[in-house]
């Protein structure tokens, strides 16, 4: 945002350093050209009066040695011409341009006027400039003087020139740029503050604010409103927290004395209701379990984050050997395929919790005598464990549903549990910017993929 804020500050002033610089290019390029043709215009003037002294005593020697020297001083070559055009004298062996510019000026010349200021000369042209002067005998025009010169030297100027407002017109630019880049900081510094408390909220840090003390007046009320609202927000959690604490002490305690009451009549029930009985203390007990998981849920959503650096390879190792007892009894073998990994950036805790939630899913819904296979790997940004069961699988529709709170497929409601397993390790994972992610392999089982960030990787993938 930095980066079009300058842009939109910049742009106006390159405008108007090219609106200002490109008139005085062009007013010193036809500034150069007049001076120079002035000179030239001089020069041929004087040496057509010495060429009429010459043509009225028939004497040239004299204006050719001026012209000699003259060509040896500047390079300028010089030639006198009859009124049919022909050259009468010339220095060396140079001829005239033929060109059609040059020889509309010849003509001018020859019909008694003199040359007008030619056309602003431009740094890549060469063209040398022509300057003719009429030599006049009693009134009439008898012939011309005619002055060739080179124009490099005026081109030299122009370019110069143009090269000290490129330059200034470039300074101007980086003065202006670093205004502007202050300015954006000055104006967004405020939004910087305001992201960053923004991220720690997010992330589960309550209690970040903002204090804006410089800013734009506006960007300092919508501190103010954050602040506000952050407020608002800490006093809900922390609301929600508590009440989910007492519910857990409130309802605890009275199913657990349920339970006992109820397993105490069990053994006293007349033998008609004992079946009956048994299925109350049955749903006591899940009651108990699915409070238990919903309290487990809960502080995993509300618990805040400890990421640092997490050896993946030997937590995997650690909680496969924790559910080994469990997989021997029901002959499952559990296959581990650990490749070099990097080290990821997890919440170690809040990772082997959802390894636990996933390794247990694999195991409840994966045939006596079957096998699971994990495998750890990689990319530039990710880290994850793969953890592949020999179950049913899901279809796509259950595939989009898996992981909701309470959901089950309909072909494993009667598998033991209630729905939340899932849901707890990926609100584990997220603590820490993870994720849980799920496929259905071709053929049958479920893969679910433990995803974490790789250290030194952007926050973001």
């Amino acid at each position: 945002m930095r980066i079009r804020l300058i842009s939109l500050i910049l742009t106006p002033m390159a405008v108007v350093v090219v609106l200002l610089s490109l008139p005085l290019a062009n007013s010193l390029r036809n500034a150069y050209t007049r001076e120079v043709f002035l000179n030239r215009l001089n020069d041929t003037a004087r040496f057509a009066a010495l060429a009429q002294q010459a043509d009225a005593t028939g004497q040239l020697s004299g204006i050719r040695s001026e012209l000699h020297r003259y060509h040896q001083l500047y390079g300028i070559d010089a030639f006198v011409i009859a009124d049919d055009r022909s050259v009468r004298l010339a220095e060396a062996d140079h001829r005239l341009p033929g060109d059609g510019t040059s020889r509309a000026r010849i003509s001018i010349a020859l019909g008694g006027r003199r040359s007008e200021p030619p056309t602003a000369g431009w740094p890549w042209s060469n063209k040398p400039m022509l300057v003719a002067e009429p030599i006049e005998r009693g009134g009439d025009v008898v012939g011309a003087m005619i002055t060739v010169s080179p124009t490099t030297r005026m081109r030299q100027r122009i370019l110069a020139s143009w090269s000290v407002i490129a330059a200034g017109g470039l300074a101007a630019l980086i003065a202006c740029y670093f205004v502007a880049d202050r300015l954006a900081r000055w104006a967004l510094r405020p939004i910087a503050v305001l992201d960053a408390a923004t991220n720690d909220v997010a992330t589960g840090k309550l209690d970040a604010r903002v204090a804006f003390e410089q800013g734009p007046p506006e960007l300092r009320r919508l501190g103010a409103s954050f602040n506000v609202m952050a407020d608002n927000v800490q006093t809900s959690v922390e609301q929600q927290r508590a009440f989910v604490a007492d519910a857990s002490h409130q309802l605890r305690n009275p199913l657990s004395a349920l339970l006992l009451r109820l397993d105490d009549l069990a053994l006293r029930v007349p033998d008609g209701l004992t079946e009956d009985a048994g299925r109350a203390l049955d749903e006591g007990k899940h009651l108990v379990g699915i409070l238990e998981r919903l309290l487990e849920l809960a502080r995993a959503e509300h618990a805040g984050g400890n990421a640092g650096r997490c050896e993946l390879p030997e937590l995997v190792r650690q909680r496969l050997q924790t559910w080994q007892p469990i997989a021997e009894t029901r002959h499952i073998s559990m296959n581990l395929r650990a490749p070099d990994v990097p080290p990821a950036w997890a919440d170690e805790s809040a990772t082997a919790g959802a390894l636990d939630v996933v390794i247990d899913n694999a195991l409840k819904f994966s045939p006596d005598g079957s096998t699971i296979e994990v495998l750890l790997d990689h990319d530039d940004q990710r880290v994850w464990v793969s953890v592949e069961d020999s179950g049913p699988g899901l279809t796509s529709e259950d595939l989009a549903r898996v992981g909701r709170r309470f959901w089950r497929s309909a072909g494993q409601q009667n598998v033991a549990g209630f729905g939340l397993g899932l849901s707890i390790a990926r609100a584990l994972l997220e603590r820490a910017g993870g994720a849980l992610e799920f496929r259905s392999p071709p053929g049958h089982g479920l893969e679910v993929r433990v995803v974490l960030r790789r250290e030194g990787s952007a926050d973001a993938w």
